[in-house]
């Protein structure tokens, strides 16, 4: 009897549950349900002008003048097409495609990973300085971190650029992918078909190689082509020269040191002359000052009053301001030597 009064009981509150109880909890769900999908409706719907602020306000910091098309918005993959910064007629940045990866976290959207496609990029050196245009808000914005390459991932697909310079033209061409401050890795080349620094000239200079980052450190390794400079004036002239680098800078960019092998065609300074070289030089470069470890060995060399097989310079130099200063120390060794034109008409004279 118990248990049946037990099982009324029980029957009853679930009536009662029913009746009353029951569609409280189904109608509070779904209402909060109905608000939810509705969010998502006028999200989804205004997700276009959603991405296109976010974007806007990222170049809006930096008063950046760009144009975009917008081909994909998700809620962490942005794709823009067609994007141009700076004066349409004379851009400073152009990309045919940017694929931006967006980390979500409390409070404003972080960029996690940028990819690049065909991106061109426009400078100028001009009375030592680097400009990238309006870019230069954004590369050179003034900030409380120390200096150095950013953290972030980037994917570059068929990138290249411009600098013009007091001194010509140079292009060049960069492919890679990796978090630029450390773990990048790419192909860098470098072309500057004429070059003149006050009455010196370099023709057909190109550098091609692989460029990494490390712990905020830019590496490079490859060879170095030069088809000619001469410097008429002090009478000097290197034909065919090239090199293999490897070079590097600090994370601030302001040391940078490297080691080279090279070799070189005819050479000549004055009434000097050499129909080949090659050596090795470790070199650094530091507000303003340059410091070199050489050793050249000359083939055929020769000079007004001695000529030799081989001659060998072991030394170092020191420029300061943009070498109008130097001064060097070497050791000279000859072999094969024999008295030059100049000696022996001087001997002749004597005789």
């Amino acid at each position: 009897m118990s248990g049946l009064d037990e099982r009324s009981l029980n029957n009853s509150e679930v009536g009662l549950g029913g009746s009353r109880l029951g569609r409280k909890r189904v109608w509070i769900p779904a209402a909060l349900l109905a608000l939810f999908l509705g969010g998502l409706l006028i999200a989804w719907l205004a997700r276009e002008s959603i991405a296109d602020d976010f974007i806007a306000d990222q170049l809006a910091v930096y008063d950046l003048p760009a144009t975009y098309e917008i081909e994909r918005i998700g809620g962490r993959r942005q794709i823009l097409r067609d994007v141009v910064i700076g004066d349409p007629d004379a851009p400073d940045f152009t990309a045919e495609r940017v694929e931006v990866h967006i980390r979500h976290r409390i409070g404003t959207p972080v960029i996690e990973r940028v990819i690049l496609t065909k991106p061109r990029l426009f400078g100028t050196w001009r009375n030592g300085e680097l400009s990238f245009g309006t870019l230069d808000r954004f590369l050179f914005a003034p900030s409380d971190e120390p200096p150095g390459l950013p953290d972030l991932n980037v994917a570059i697909r068929d990138g290249r650029g411009l600098i013009e310079s007091d001194y010509g033209p140079v292009g060049f061409k960069l492919e890679g992918q990796g978090n630029l401050a450390s773990g990048f890795a790419g192909i860098l080349a470098i072309a500057a078909p004429r070059l003149a620094v006050a009455d010196c000239s370099l023709d057909g200079a190109t550098l091609f190689g692989k460029i990494e980052t490390s712990a905020g450190v830019p590496q490079f390794s490859g060879p170095l082509r030069l088809g000619e400079a001469a410097c008429p004036e002090a009478g000097l002239s290197v034909q065919r020269f090239a090199a293999n680098i490897d070079a590097q800078s600090d994370a601030g960019f302001e040391r940078f040191g490297g080691d080279a092998e090279f070799e070189s065609a005819g050479l000549r300074y004055g009434e000097y002359l050499a129909s080949g070289s090659n050596g090795r030089v470790r070199a650094s470069w530091r507000a303003g000052v340059l410091d070199t470890d050489h050793m050249i060995a000359l083939r055929g060399a020769r000079g007004p009053q001695a000529l030799a097989a081989l001659l060998t310079v072991d030394g170092t130099l020191r420029a300061r301001d943009g070498s109008a200063e130097f001064e060097t120390r070497n050791d000279i060794e000859g072999n094969g030597l024999r008295p030059g034109p100049g000696f022996e008409s001087a001997m002749n004279s004597l005789s």
